[in-house]
Protein backbone atom coordinates (compact mmCIF):
# COMPACT_ATOMS: atom_id res chain seq x y z
CA UNK A 1 0.00 0.00 0.00
CA UNK A 2 1.80 3.44 -1.06
CA UNK A 3 1.85 5.87 1.77
CA UNK A 4 1.59 8.73 -0.87
CA UNK A 5 -1.78 9.66 0.64
CA UNK A 6 -0.33 10.18 3.86
CA UNK A 7 1.58 13.28 2.67
CA UNK A 8 -1.17 15.07 0.73
CA UNK A 9 -2.29 16.60 4.76
CA UNK A 10 1.48 17.80 4.63
CA UNK A 11 1.87 19.26 1.73
CA UNK A 12 -1.13 20.77 1.19
CA UNK A 13 -0.42 22.84 4.51
CA UNK A 14 2.95 23.31 3.23
CA UNK A 15 1.90 24.83 -0.10
CA UNK A 16 -0.96 26.66 2.20
CA UNK A 17 1.97 28.71 3.72
CA UNK A 18 4.52 29.51 1.26
CA UNK A 19 1.59 31.67 0.05
CA UNK A 20 1.59 33.99 2.93
CA UNK A 21 4.17 36.32 2.83
CA UNK A 22 7.06 35.98 5.76
CA UNK A 23 6.14 39.23 6.86
CA UNK A 24 2.38 38.72 7.41
CA UNK A 25 2.29 37.37 10.94
CA UNK A 26 -1.60 37.74 11.20
CA UNK A 27 -2.46 35.48 8.00
CA UNK A 28 0.01 33.13 9.24
CA UNK A 29 -1.69 33.04 12.77
CA UNK A 30 -4.95 32.62 11.03
CA UNK A 31 -3.91 29.92 8.70
CA UNK A 32 -2.54 27.73 11.35
CA UNK A 33 -5.97 28.33 13.61
CA UNK A 34 -7.89 27.43 10.74
CA UNK A 35 -6.04 24.02 10.25
CA UNK A 36 -5.68 23.21 14.17
CA UNK A 37 -9.56 23.71 13.77
CA UNK A 38 -9.66 20.90 10.79
CA UNK A 39 -7.26 18.90 12.65
CA UNK A 40 -9.32 18.97 15.99
CA UNK A 41 -12.43 18.26 13.54
CA UNK A 42 -11.05 15.16 11.84
CA UNK A 43 -9.83 13.69 15.10
CA UNK A 44 -13.60 13.85 16.24
CA UNK A 45 -14.65 11.94 13.46
CA UNK A 46 -12.52 9.87 13.57
CA UNK A 47 -13.20 8.68 17.12
CA UNK A 48 -16.84 8.36 16.24
CA UNK A 49 -16.09 6.66 13.18
CA UNK A 50 -14.10 4.03 15.69
CA UNK A 51 -16.79 4.30 18.26
CA UNK A 52 -19.08 3.20 15.29
CA UNK A 53 -16.95 0.10 14.10
CA UNK A 54 -16.58 -0.95 17.93
CA UNK A 55 -20.52 -1.09 18.31
CA UNK A 56 -21.19 -3.09 14.62
CA UNK A 57 -18.16 -5.53 15.63
CA UNK A 58 -19.84 -5.74 19.22
CA UNK A 59 -23.41 -6.27 17.68
CA UNK A 60 -22.29 -8.96 14.30
CA UNK A 61 -20.20 -10.55 17.21
CA UNK A 62 -16.89 -9.69 15.38
CA UNK A 63 -13.38 -10.88 17.32
CA UNK A 64 -10.60 -8.30 15.91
Amino acid sequence: MSRSWMNLPNEAANNTLNEIPASSLIQINQVLMAAHIRVDSSYAKLQHAEALVAHMEMQLSIEV
